[in-house]
């Protein structure tokens, strides 16, 4: 009898054991901060967007209220209040720093068809990923990747925003 019920608990709990295989993440590098994120009801709003996050941020490489918004999956606003940002490319850190001095204000970038250049950003919808690479000239390629969670329209969700330093492993 004894035998009879261990074959059953086996069955059992070798059945209800997880056998899909662990997914292989892709190296995003080092978790490096939170942001709050959602995803807003387009019914809802009057201007349409995929997702906005916003967050206060203390990092060596952005600083201030940072403020992203993906209206589409070619366009981002990269807004915010008071941001420093230090990619080593003084053409972009020079920018945020002029337009959100002291005001919010934000710099619209459309997604570049040509992969490579010192600043490149990609939304890859179906992981719910952005990826931002600054390339400059003289210092190590800087990527920060911001995975979004799934959740209800308007639910503030804590995402995660790791960053790398391309080139080391």
């Amino acid at each position: 009898m004894y035998r009879a019920y261990l074959l059953l608990f086996l069955i059992l709990f070798c059945g209800c054991e997880h056998t899909d295989p662990p997914e292989i993440a892709d190296d995003y590098g080092d978790i490096y901060f939170h942001i709050g994120c959602y995803w807003p009801d387009p019914a809802q709003v009057l201007d349409p967007a995929i997702w906005r996050c916003f967050e206060n941020v203390e990092t060596e490489l952005l600083s201030g209220f940072l403020y992203l918004e993906l209206e589409s999956s070619t366009s981002l606003y990269f807004c915010g209040e008071n941001l420093t940002l230090r990619s080593g490319i003084s053409l972009y850190d020079n920018l945020i720093r002029i337009l959100t001095n002291n005001k919010y204000d934000c710099l619209h970038i459309t997604e570049d068809k040509q992969k490579g250049n010192e600043f490149d950003w990609v939304w890859e919808e179906d992981i719910n990923t952005l990826q931002i690479i600054w390339r400059p000239e003289d210092s190590p390629h800087k990527m920060i990747t911001l995975v979004i969670k799934e959740e209800e329209y308007n639910q503030v969700v804590r995402s995660v925003v790791y960053y790398r330093i391309l080139g080391e492993e």
